[in-house]
């Protein structure tokens, strides 16, 4: 019985879906209609009942009187232009609006006619016109919501409706919710608004509650089944996003947010343009605030090179740097695409005489000291290398030259032709390398170090050469991130490591600000280390994503997990053994305090490197150089772990010798 009653009110609906809307005319005459009606009804209920004595000449000029003004007001609020099964408060104001107008109008002809003694509204024509008048408006909004409400009803049961909370109680959580509540065809609806302000809490906005959002949020997907969640409060930061975005994933609820308000269509808010959350939300990683006037007073005038110009962080430490009034910015890459890319990028918004784009590579010692003789740069910002794990195992020839011998090129360039400072980008995969790539960077670090308190003992303060160390970014060429949305539009699956992975993340511009912000306040031979937050589960992260991409994990996406990659860790590091901490005048930026390094027994380790890479040494020799250079280097899940095991036995041997 149920079956069928559901059967007949789909076919019911479909068949009113297919009624046309009426034309203008047609809804025009039947609220006059509506509105003859019931002056009609009023009039003869009046007379019947004998209380009252009626000229029914008088009812029809009074009728008239009235009806004239309230056509007019009709075609000035246009009224009948209205679809009846969508009408809102709008259309409701304007219909009180033309019957005031019609009322006052009214009243103003009786006094007029008064004045030359011709009124009309002796008996009870008054008392007539007082009970038909707001009777008549009522049955006009009658049967407008009824019509509306019919059709939403008919249409909610031919189309599932999605439980909704929207997040935010102010202008813009308030229009949402309009929105949702007036159109019906969106399929929403709204269980409740939620805002952190406690001064909301259980007051009503558009007739529904306001909850606390500190406090309420689980009970509320709980109690009303919640589908999706609607974030609409501008103001909300990204760590409070990220909060909620977990409780909303432990109740498998949706959630979308509203774009800004200045990408709002003609100021109009448009559903359609509700976005999922980022996931630079969903990691709550904040903007970094800057002193952009001390930046401005360091990098103001000044020529700056930075060399891997076209890769993530160099193209974005370009698109910062050109904004602080710099005389000039050398875009330094080999990758010919990207550097004319990011070339033809900063062209289109700063003047041509200040971008200069050099296709050149780092490895080629003559040619970089004739580029740093040509442009004589004051600051030089070291973004070149190779940066991915499996890739420089399986080449760690390449690294070395490039993430090596690449920086000790620009280092004695910088020295030779007067830079005042330079700032080298590290990774955190330096920190007690497990990989060809970390270590070929820890080298490096260990170089720009050690040649800085060198030249220092000579009473030579520049260049100033820094180090700054972070983790992964969001968004980079070849990062997880990508690599994972690319999965999950193909239908999975979603490949992780190993499930217990984790790593640290953060943006690519709040890293790019990070690194001005250290080149501004470094002196020279510091390692910046900035604060990366908590450590994030690469399989979690997996999981959000597809969540977020509005799939089930596991069901709709495969996660497949495949093992551990040759040289990579588990877990990454910020500082190694025997490295602290200290802090800066800056929340995000810390210093590493290590070990220093005697710079002619590393230059002379280097040159010697050189040397074996130039004579076609194999993989294992020069692997081998670079962990006699770096003792904590041990090598995981790579072939070159036997080089580890080998000296292990070396020095258990020569224990044994002196045992």
């Amino acid at each position: 019985m149920i079956i069928k009653s559901l059967r007949i009110k789909i076919q019911l609906a479909k068949l009113i879906s297919r009624f046309p809307y009426l034309p203008v005319s047609a809804v025009l005459l039947l609220d006059l209609f509506l509105v003859s009606f019931v002056f009609g009804i009023v009039g003869y209920l009046l007379s019947v009942s004998g209380g009252l004595s009626l000229d029914e000449g008088r009812l029809y000029i009074a009728f008239l009187m009235f009806l004239c003004p309230l056509v007019y007001g009709m075609y000035l609020n246009k009224t009948y232009l209205a679809f009846v099964r969508y009408t809102d408060i709008f259309e409701v104001f304007k219909l009180f609006k033309t019957f005031v107008l019609a009322s006052f109008f009214f009243v103003f002809l009786h006094l007029l006619l008064n004045s030359i003694g011709k009124s009309l509204m002796e008996g009870g024509v008054w008392i007539w016109f007082t009970i038909a008048s707001p009777m008549a408006f009522t049955l006009l909004i009658l049967y407008r919501l009824i019509v509306r409400e019919v059709f939403a009803r008919l249409h909610l049961n031919i189309r599932p409706v999605r439980k909704v909370l929207i997040f935010g109680a102010g202008l813009s959580g308030s229009m949402l919710g309009k929105l949702l509540l007036e159109n019906r065809n969106f399929k929403y609806e709204v269980k409740g608004f939620v805002d952190d302000d406690p001064a909301k809490d259980g007051k009503h906005l558009h007739g529904i509650k306001i909850y606390r959002g500190d406090s309420k949020l689980q009970e509320l997907f709980q109690a009303h089944e919640v589908n999706e969640l609607i974030i609409s409060a501008p103001s909300l930061n990204n760590r409070r996003k990220k909060e909620i975005f977990d409780i909303a994933y432990q109740y498998k609820v949706k959630v979308s947010l509203v774009p800004k308000f200045e990408d709002w269509r003609n100021s109009q808010l448009d559903i359609k343009e509700l976005r999922r959350v980022s996931v630079e939300e969903l990691l709550g990683r904040d903007p970094i605030v800057l002193n952009q006037k001390h930046l401005t007073d360091n990098f103001s005038g000044k020529i700056i090179l930075v060399t891997g110009a076209g890769g993530s962080i160099g193209s974005e430490l370009c698109r910062q740097l050109v904004k602080y009034d710099i005389q000039k910015i050398i875009l330094l890459d080999m990758a010919e695409s990207a550097l004319y890319d990011i070339q033809q990028e900063l062209l289109r918004g700063f003047p041509s005489d200040r971008i200069e784009a050099v296709l050149a590579d780092v490895r080629e010692r003559e040619e970089i000291f004739q580029i740093f003789g040509k442009y004589q740069p004051d600051l030089v910002f070291h973004a070149a290398a190779y940066k991915h794990v499996p890739l420089m195992e399986a080449f760690p020839k390449l690294a070395i030259r490039t993430n090596v011998l690449g920086t000790k090129n620009l280092a004695d360039a910088s020295v030779k032709y007067g830079v005042k400072k330079f700032v080298m980008v590290s990774t955190d995969k330096a920190v007690n390398p497990t990989n060809v790539m970390g270590a070929s960077k820890r080298t490096a670090e260990v170089y720009v170090q050690s040649l800085f308190f060198d030249r220092l003992k000579k009473g030579c303060y520049t260049p100033q050469f820094i180090t700054t160390r972070f983790g992964n970014v969001l968004g980079s060429n070849g990062s997880v991130i990508p690599l994972f949305l690319k999965q999950i539009e193909a239908g999975g699956p979603v490949t992780v490591t190993h499930k217990d992975i984790e790593r640290y993340f953060m943006t690519i511009p709040e890293a790019c600000n990070l690194v001005t912000e250290a080149a501004s306040m470094g002196k020279g031979g510091e390692i910046y280390v900035f604060d990366m937050g908590i450590p994030v589960k690469i399989y979690d992260l997996a999981e959000k994503m597809i969540v977020l991409s509005g799939k089930i994990p596991h069901q709709d996406v495969v996660i497949k997990v495949t093992g551990l990659r040759k040289g990579e860790k588990l877990y990454e590091e910020l500082i190694g053994n025997g490295e602290n901490l200290l802090p800066t005048h800056h929340e995000k930026i810390q210093i590493v305090e290590s070990k220093l390094f005697d710079h002619e027994e590393i230059k002379q380790e280097i040159n010697n490197v050189q040397v074996e890479l130039n004579g076609g040494m194999d993989n294992y020799y020069l692997v081998g150089c670079l962990k006699r250079l770096l003792p904590e280097f041990k090598s995981s899940f790579s072939e070159f772990q036997i080089l580890d095991c080998a000296e292990e036995k070396k020095k258990s041997n020569i224990g044994s010798i002196y045992s």
